[in-house]
């Protein structure tokens, strides 16, 4: 083939990427990550630019040997300085980040090309028509929309002119194939290229079109669900909010009645000790709740930050079961804990406890007085299990259908103790924002078990932080 012209930079670039993820593998990437520059060091247009380069100096160094033998002397003299071109902008891009802005540069340089070689490889005897359509499609794919119609009438323009210049001088334009075969030859390669790269472009073209479609359709669908889960979380906000504002009536308007009798004297001292037991309770049930929701909304606004490092089990939840364990006796419940020693965990300190706290406070405010519960560390799997039982009194099927989340309601315990579900929907997002999960089962009137598991570290030589205690059974 005689006459190519310079390929404009996005072309080129467009091109290649299509190619790139088509035919070469593992080592030809980083050969063509060495010429063009990686991701991580040149941006997506400076890349590009170096692209464009490479594949240009490439392409017309493959095309002057033919020029050469065919004997098209100007042709080949045009090939040799476009290549020197080229080569300067890509060793003054590559080594020294220097770079042309937009494709009119290269777009200005193409049509010098189409005219020079029209006027030296036949004209309309030759193949340039051809690569006129070629270079338009080109222009119109990947040009911006708005240099669209500039382009038009540049082609428009520079082809009528060459057609008029020969039809008016014939003698302008020589006859420089030396055979039929070679005028032949030229022509069809010619047309064959042009077919070729108009095919790989509009393939190209088509594939870019579905993955933006794919990709609208599917931002689309996740802003919907997005917009539903959103709804959902506020609407469950407000639910949530509203129950707790009821909630906090009561101990509010209990301690206001306290203290009203208090200043007019009118409780005997068994009395008043029977209300003062009563508001602690009460107190405690709201601090327990307003803790949650301070934990819960800290989440919902500002995220959540972990501190994940290797842990003792039992020294991250000793402190904490010791005073659930006080909460049990005053309720008359009879609270075990075994946590075997030597257990490291993978795992957030702080998230942790609040999780424990909250499953052995659910499991203390549903067991009636008398009642026991159990808590107990088992390996399984390859997993640190925390499995917390009481014989309390169990909860409904339709309580179980809604125990994860914030439409549970407010539930009451078995010395009224008030609760809105808020420390379970907790239990479950931190538990498993630490990598573990979390399970229960539950039969009314017979009592509950739940279960969470995290990721145990085998590695004792890894822990971080051993509390220096000593090591007995809360059984």
């Amino acid at each position: 083939m005689t006459n190519v012209i310079v390929p404009i930079p996005l072309i080129i670039s467009r091109l290649w990427s299509f190619l790139q993820h088509m035919v070469i593998g593992a080592r030809l990437q980083w050969v063509w990550d060495k010429l063009v520059g990686t991701k991580e060091a040149y941006s997506e247009g400076n890349r590009q630019f170096n692209a464009i380069s490479v594949i240009t100096v490439g392409f017309l160094s493959v095309l002057l040997p033919f020029n050469i033998i065919m004997g098209l002397k100007e042709v080949s003299a045009m090939l040799l300085l476009l290549i020197a071109i080229q080569g300067a902008c890509y060793i003054g891009g590559r080594m020294f980040r220097f770079y042309f802005k937009g494709s009119v540069p290269y777009a200005v340089l193409s049509y010098f090309t189409l005219i020079f070689v029209y006027f030296f490889n036949s004209g309309i005897n030759g193949p340039t028509i051809f690569l006129y359509f070629l270079s338009f499609h080109l222009l119109i794919a990947f040009s911006p929309r708005k240099q669209h119609l500039i382009w038009a009438l540049t082609h428009a323009m520079v082809g009528v002119s060459l057609l008029a210049i020969e039809f008016l001088n014939p003698t302008l334009i020589p006859d420089l194939y030396k055979s039929r075969d070679d005028r032949f030859f030229d022509i069809a390669s010619s047309y064959f290229v042009t077919l070729t790269v108009i095919y790989f472009i509009t393939i190209y073209l088509r594939n870019q079109l579905t993955k933006k479609q794919v990709l609208a359709e599917n931002a689309a669908a996740e802003l919907l669900l997005k917009h539903a889960e959103l709804t959902r979380v506020n609407e469950q906000k407000d639910k949530l909010f509203s129950i707790i504002a009821h909630d906090l009536r009561s101990p509010v308007n209990s301690l206001k009645s306290f203290l009203e009798l208090l200043s007019e004297d009118q409780l005997s001292e068994e009395e008043r000790q029977m209300v003062q037991h009563e508001l602690l309770m009460q107190t405690q049930s709201t601090s327990d709740m307003l803790f949650n929701l301070l934990s819960w909304s800290k989440t919902q606004m500002e995220g959540v930050k972990m501190n994940i490092r290797n842990l003792e089990l039992r020294g991250v939840l000793q402190k904490t079961l010791e005073f659930q364990e006080q909460a049990a006796v005053r309720k008359d419940i009879d609270l075990d804990w075994d946590v075997k020693p030597g257990l490291v965990v993978a795992v957030d300190e702080d998230m942790l406890q609040l999780v424990v706290r909250n499953l052995v406070q659910n499991a203390i405010k549903f067991t009636q007085p008398g009642g026991k519960i159990t808590i107990v560390s088992t390996v399984e799997q390859g997993k640190c299990c925390i499995k917390v039982s009481d014989t309390g009194i169990g909860m409904t099927a339709e309580q179980q259908a809604q125990i994860f989340t914030l439409n549970a309601g407010t539930t009451s315990g078995t010395r009224q103790e008030k609760g809105v579900g808020l420390g379970l929907v907790l239990c479950r997002e931190f538990t498993e924002l630490q990598g573990g999960s979390i399970s229960f089962s539950s039969i009314p009137g017979e009592g509950s078990v739940f279960k969470i598991c995290l990721p145990a570290i085998a590695d004792q030589a890894s822990v971080l932080h051993v509390p220096a205690q000593p090591c007995f059974s809360g059984a």
